[in-house]
């Protein structure tokens, strides 16, 4: 019994974690500040380390979360590398290119807690999905994309907010 309770409570903390971490990137992605404000000087391996960390922090978050891509590293490149939308939208899935999330199923499959079958099929919505809402994304403009973000991310901390 109170292993099925320390497991509701975890669950519980990993949805109000989730909730606040929308808040928190829809509420930055609604403003026009930066943390770093992109400048020619930035040193290239520190910017580089920078991403390196982006990624190490977003696969963390992936593993524990099932999520990376659009809710960590598109805000992270945006902003903590000052980068424009378009290209962190861009830059994020050319880095889902490769089966990135490869080592972290394998994980969730030894445990028993992956359907494979359902892993192709949304793969395959993924890929066609990618395609047309890329088409689309590019032809709006920065502002734009920030803004339906963050109202995306609001609408869903509040839904993980809202009892089931």
């Amino acid at each position: 019994m109170s292993n099925v309770y320390s497991q509701a409570l975890a669950n519980r903390s990993q949805g109000l974690a989730f909730q606040q971490l929308f808040i928190w990137i829809a509420v930055r992605s609604l403003s026009n500040v930066s943390f770093m404000e992109h400048s020619q000087t930035k040193h290239a391996m520190n910017q580089l380390l920078l991403v390196l960390i982006i990624g190490l922090i977003a696969g963390i978050l992936g593993g524990f979360f099932g999520v990376a891509g659009g809710v960590i590293i598109v805000p992270a490149l945006i902003f903590l590398i000052g980068m424009p939308t378009e290209a962190a939208i861009g830059t994020s899935l050319g880095a889902l290119l490769p089966p990135v999330g490869i080592f972290g199923a394998l994980v969730y499959w030894r445990e028993g807690a992956l359907n494979w079958r359902y892993a192709g099929v949304l793969a395959v919505g993924l890929a066609v999905g990618a395609y047309f809402g890329a088409e689309i994304a590019t032809q709006l403009s920065g502002l734009v994309l920030r803004r339906l973000f963050a109202l995306l991310l609001l609408a869903l901390a509040i839904r993980l907010f809202l009892p089931k």
